[in-house]
């Protein structure tokens, strides 16, 4: 059960972001998606200067692997206005 185990999450999006960033070729939008998962963690738990550093890091990757126009970009913004109300 790992409900609640925010370490145990954090590991497994880290292997995930680690995987994905040995792959060859353009980078993978889930390397964004990835990115934003662990600033919505961090944000929950309250730790907002780290879910500012995931929610950045997901916006410029979706603008360059997706383009400013798509819609996964307004997640990324819409979690980094969340991060900075606090």
């Amino acid at each position: 059960d790992l409900e609640g185990d925010a370490e145990t999450a954090r590991a497994y999006y880290m292997q995930a972001i680690d995987a994905l960033q040995r792959r060859p070729g353009r980078p993978d939008p889930l390397l964004a998606i990835t990115h934003n998962n662990l600033g919505n963690m961090y944000s929950d738990r309250g730790d907002f200067a780290r879910a500012r550093e995931h929610f950045v890091l997901a916006l410029q990757l979706f603008i360059s692997i997706l383009g400013e126009a798509h819609p996964f970009v307004a997640h990324a913004l819409a979690g980094l206005g969340d991060a900075n109300t606090h």
